[in-house]
């Protein structure tokens, strides 16, 4: 029967082109192509492919067959290097390290260890040695007898017994120690405590040395003294002259003073004629060659600004201060030859605060008035923000301050850059 004939009149297919109203024969056309051309891949998702599956997207046979051959590759690859490089590199220091063992060509003269001994020989005379070593430091042969210890060969066991004879002498001088060796140097000139160790009072007998004028020859003016490289030699020279000038060199002038010997070392009597008038007159200073016997004290004393008053009362000089414009004028200090009045004695200039004083006296004239000003108002604040950062405490106190802020509704500052200043 020829297939033409026959008619499909079922329901179209979706991967095989079959439409109503075709043939048979064109229906098996399609089938036969259909199957041709079909050749899905297995579903490879589903298989455990171990450590290709984090390396490799695999959905195809060929992307199945590459990555093995590419694994394989690869393994080949390391396998080779392996087999034919670093194991044998590895063996190779194996066994070099080995031949070390077996020969560790060491040198050490007390045991007597050469480069060419074995192994068997090196551990043969760092036995030998040891036991030498141990024979020598044997602490039973020591004299603990004068310490009344139990002499033993054991090291621990002679130290336990140390320890055991120290902790005894620990009790018997436990608290006297505060005493021994403790100096009170609170009332000395070294300025120390009361307690102080002998540590300390060294080191502040050291400052103290250190501090001390060494004797110089060549600084002193000898004068009549004879000249002399060291210290007992010039303290000998000047005894000797002052031996001399006590029994010497005093001897009465004029008709006020007479002197009498008090004999050897004791240096001489001065009398003194108290109806000398000379005895009652002063001189201003060893200049003062006035009538050679000096003046009375009243007549010694002048006002150069007539702004004293200098009376005699009786056995005394009254000086009485008097109504002048000097009287009201001040001096900075004992070495100001210009006196002058308050306002002109305090001077302004500008810090490096950039704060500047005005000096101005008061309506009536009856004070001083300083007024403080800021003239550079960046560098204050610039000076004023370094020192709050260089001060914890101050930093605190303005970190308080910004704080509160939020209850005032203050607005922080923006904006603000500065430029920290040396002062």
């Amino acid at each position: 029967m020829d297939a033409s004939y026959i008619i499909y009149t079922g329901q179209s297919t979706p991967n095989i082109p079959i439409t109503p109203g075709q043939d048979l024969q064109t229906i098996l056309g399609h089938i036969d192509t259909a199957i041709a051309t079909h050749n899905a891949a297995p579903d490879y998702t589903s298989y455990n492919l171990h450590c290709l599956r984090p390396t490799y997207t695999i959905a195809t046979t060929q992307q199945f067959a590459e990555s093995i051959t590419d694994f394989l590759c690869t393994f080949n690859a390391s396998y080779t290097t392996f087999s034919g490089t670093t194991y044998p590199a590895a063996i190779s220091t194996l066994t070099t390290a080995i031949n070390g063992l077996q020969n560790p060509a060491l040198t050490y003269a007390p045991f007597s260890i050469t480069s060419a001994d074995g192994i068997n020989t090196v551990w043969s005379k760092v036995f030998t040695g040891l036991t030498a070593m141990t024979t020598s430091i044997d602490p039973y042969t020591a004299n603990w007898s004068t310490l009344s210890i139990t002499p033993s060969h054991s090291v621990v066991t002679t130290w336990n017994n140390v320890i055991t004879y120290l902790s005894g002498l620990a009790t018997t001088i436990a608290g006297k120690q505060a005493t021994i060796g403790t100096f009170d140097n609170s009332s000395n000139c070294l300025g120390g405590g009361s307690t102080d160790s002998i540590t300390t009072t060294i080191n502040l007998l050291r400052t103290y040395v250190c501090t001390l004028t060494g004797f110089n020859s060549g600084s002193i003016t000898w004068g009549c003294v004879s000249s002399t490289s060291t210290l007992t030699g010039a303290i000998n020279n000047i005894i000797s002259k002052l031996s001399s000038v006590s029994n010497t060199y005093l001897s009465g002038v004029g008709t006020g003073l007479s002197s009498t010997s008090a004999g050897s070392c004791n240096g001489y009597t001065a009398s003194i004629d108290t109806t000398w008038t000379g005895l009652y007159k002063a001189a201003v200073n060893s200049s003062d060659a006035s009538g050679g016997t000096g003046d009375y004290l009243v007549n010694k004393f002048i006002s150069s600004d007539s702004s004293l008053g200098i009376a005699v009362s009786g056995t005394h000089l009254d000086l009485t201060v008097l109504t002048s414009p000097n009287a009201n004028k001040v001096k900075v200090n004992s070495s100001d030859s210009s006196a002058d009045y308050l306002i002109s004695k305090i001077q302004t200039t500008t810090s490096d605060w950039g704060v500047a004083l005005t000096i101005a006296a008061s309506g009536d004239n009856s004070h001083v008035v300083i007024n403080p000003q800021i003239v550079n108002p960046s560098l204050f604040i610039q000076n004023m923000i370094t020192t709050i950062s260089s001060d914890s405490d101050l930093l605190t106190q303005f970190c308080a301050l910004i704080k509160q802020c939020s209850s005032c509704n203050c607005d922080s500052p923006t904006g603000l850059t500065v430029t920290p200043t040396t002062i």
